[in-house]
């Protein structure tokens, strides 16, 4: 999740691992690799978590670490969670990947992308990054918001610079109980930078709870 707070929601240690794969055969493709754990710290009254991210994509390879921590409030059948995690996000950029339509190739290690502004080795950048989150999950009606990059922190090297640009996230769910076997679980979740808007809805069915369907829409 990308919201600190969802730390130990569920009453059980949980911990995934995603490999994805895109426009496979196509150099330079995107890969990302992901693992994410949490628990809940009952004699706490709180939850810890973990996320590990790699992404490559061409000449660009991305990283982020992050340790969340937060604080649940039992409120009647609700529990109100408010955590924070922070870490640091690294990224590279390989100039010897790099191709200009004025540059000079022929020789494999001897080249240049005649631009004063573009890297011939490669550069990596590690900043750090502070998150910030809220979240409410009842029997039938749960969400959230959060902040992502809340220090919207910058590194520079070499003439490149790159700065993280704060998030805000929102989501809401619920529950439908249609009989015994069957449950639907409609979803809204919407990402903006204040500038640009991301919104995603999804229906998800369950079926006696071991077996999962559903659709999704992503867009504007």
């Amino acid at each position: 999740s990308s919201n600190p707070a969802y730390a130990g929601m569920e009453p059980y240690l949980k911990m995934t691992a995603t490999l994805r794969s895109q426009w496979v055969g196509i150099p330079g493709q995107p890969k990302t690799q992901q693992v994410n754990a949490h628990m809940p710290l009952y004699i706490f009254s709180s939850g810890v978590g973990i996320k590990i991210e790699n992404q490559t994509i061409g000449a660009e390879q991305g990283t982020k670490g992050l340790l969340a921590y937060d604080y649940h409030l039992y409120l009647g059948k609700g529990i109100l969670s408010g955590g924070i995690s922070a870490g640091v996000v690294s990224r590279s950029l390989d100039g010897s990947k790099l191709l200009t339509p004025e540059g000079s190739y022929n020789e494999p290690g001897n080249f240049t992308h005649n631009d004063d502004i573009l890297p011939t080795t490669n550069i990596s950048l590690t900043i750090p990054t502070i998150n910030f989150g809220v979240y409410y999950q009842s029997e039938k009606l749960e969400g959230g918001f959060s902040i992502q990059n809340i220090n919207q922190g910058i590194g520079k090297q070499d003439g490149v610079s790159l700065q993280l640009i704060r998030h805000y996230y929102m989501s809401v769910a619920t529950h439908f109980q249609i009989n015994s076997s069957l449950s639907l679980h409609p979803s809204l979740s919407v990402r903006t930078d204040t500038k640009e808007l991301q919104t995603y809805l999804s229906l998800l069915a369950h079926y006696n709870d071991n077996i999962f369907g559903g659709v999704s829409f992503r867009g504007y």
